[in-house]
């Protein structure tokens, strides 16, 4: 098997951020995220057509467990408007239905 140099240098790189986000997450336990806010999440290196980089993404997980759960459920935006468009209608349905 033989791997680019570049890649091994990417993945490090990647291994060196997720480092340091775990070395300060004891500073996201005191956050308070609520359904519908938007965040930078960083998607890291993604494996064939994952998500990757850094990317705006919006909390579609109800309040009550986001604030019981170390992890939050995101769903990234698009630049495109066609699927912004959409996903705005989606949040509108989700919190009329106040699921």
């Amino acid at each position: 098997m033989q791997i680019e140099l570049s890649r091994i240098q990417n993945l490090l790189d990647w291994i060196k951020t997720k480092i340091y986000l775990d070395s300060n997450s004891i500073n996201a336990t005191k956050r308070v995220v609520r359904r519908c806010e938007v965040y930078s999440c960083n998607f890291g290196i993604g494996i064939g057509s994952e998500i990757q980089k850094e990317r705006p993404c919006i909390i579609v997980q109800n309040n009550t467990r986001n604030s019981r759960s170390a992890n939050v459920i995101v769903v990234p935006i698009s630049l495109q408007i066609k699927i912004y468009h959409a996903l705005f209608q989606y949040i509108q349905e989700m919190m009329k239905a106040k699921i």
